[in-house]
C-alpha cells in the first residue's frame, strides 16, 4: 500500500480522528514505519503516531512500535492494550480540525503579529514549560514555527505549530488577557497554514474548557473519539 492509498484509507476510517497522521503523510514527510490495511504507524522526530484498523491487530503493532518513544494512539482498544503492557497515558486529547476559509480580520491599533526570535525564548519558556523543554522551543523559534503578538512593541503572547504539525503553544501574558489576542493569533496561524496548503488542526487536552470554547468559536470540527499520548515508564 502506497502513501496515497494509506491517506485515503485513513480518511475513510475516520478523517477527523486521523487528521494528524493524514497531515503528516501529506505535508510533514515523516519516517514511514508501517502502512497497510492493518493500520498506519509513522514517526515524526521523537513521537510515533499509530492508528490500527482492527482490535485483532493490536499484538501485531507491539513489534512495530519503538518502546522508548512517545506514542500517540488513536483507538481506545489499543490504549487499553498498551496500558496492560506497562504504558501510561500522558494526556487525553480532543482532535480538532479547521475546514473553513481563511479569516479576514484587522488587528487593533498598536498591535502586530510577527515571527518570534531567539531573544523571546526566555519569555516563551516562562509561560509554556509544562510539556516541552527549552531546546524544543528554541528549535521551533529558530525554524520560524512560532509567532508573537505585540502591543506597543511589547510581547503579549505567542502561538506556534508543533513538529508533528498541530497548532499549539498558545499563551497570553496575564496582563494582556481579555483583549482577544488569543483569537487574533489563532486566526493568523490558521491563515498561515492554509496559505501553505495545509489543513489546520490542534489537540486540546481533555478538561481545557477555555481552549475548547475558542476552537468551537473559530469553527473547528471535533472528532467524537479522543487520542492518547502515551509512554512506557
Amino acid at each position: 500500500m502506497n502513501k496515497k492509498e494509506s491517506i485515503e484509507l485513513l480518511k475513510k476510517q475516520n478523517y477527523l480522528l486521523n487528521i494528524d497522521i493524514i497531515e503528516n503523510l501529506q505535508n510533514e514527510d515523516p519516517y514511514l514505519l508501517f502502512l497497510s490495511e492493518k493500520g498506519c504507524l509513522i514517526e515524526n522526530h521523537s513521537t510515533q503516531l499509530l492508528s490500527p484498523i482492527d482490535p485483532s491487530e493490536a499484538a501485531f503493532f507491539d513489534e512495530q512500535i519503538d518502546k522508548s518513544k512517545i506514542i500517540v494512539v488513536h483507538q481506545d482498544f489499543y490504549r487499553d492494550h498498551l496500558i496492560e503492557k506497562g504504558y501510561t497515558v500522558l494526556s487525553n486529547c480532543h482532535q480538532a480540525t479547521y475546514e473553513g476559509k481563511p479569516f479576514i480580520f484587522d488587528l487593533p491599533k498598536d498591535v502586530e503579529i510577527k515571527y518570534l526570535t531567539i531573544n523571546h525564548l526566555d519569555f516563551v519558556f516562562g509561560l509554556y514549560n509544562k510539556f516541552v523543554d527549552l531546546n524544543y522551543l528554541e528549535e521551533r523559534i529558530t525554524n520560524k514555527k512560532m509567532f508573537g503578538i505585540f502591543y506597543k512593541n511589547q510581547i503579549a503572547g505567542f502561538i506556534g505549530w508543533h513538529r508533528e504539525g498541530a497548532i499549539g503553544m498558545l499563551e497570553i501574558d496575564e496582563k494582556y488577557r481579555r483583549r482577544h489576542f488569543a483569537t487574533f493569533l489563532e486566526k493568523f496561524i490558521i491563515n498561515k497554514q492554509l496559505e501553505e496548503g495545509k489543513t489546520p488542526y490542534c489537540q486540546i487536552i481533555d478538561g481545557n474548557e477555555k481552549s475548547m470554547a475558542l476552537q468551537k468559536k473559530l469553527g473547528f470540527s471535533f472528532a467524537k473519539e479522543m487520542i492518547f499520548w502515551m509512554k512506557k515508564l
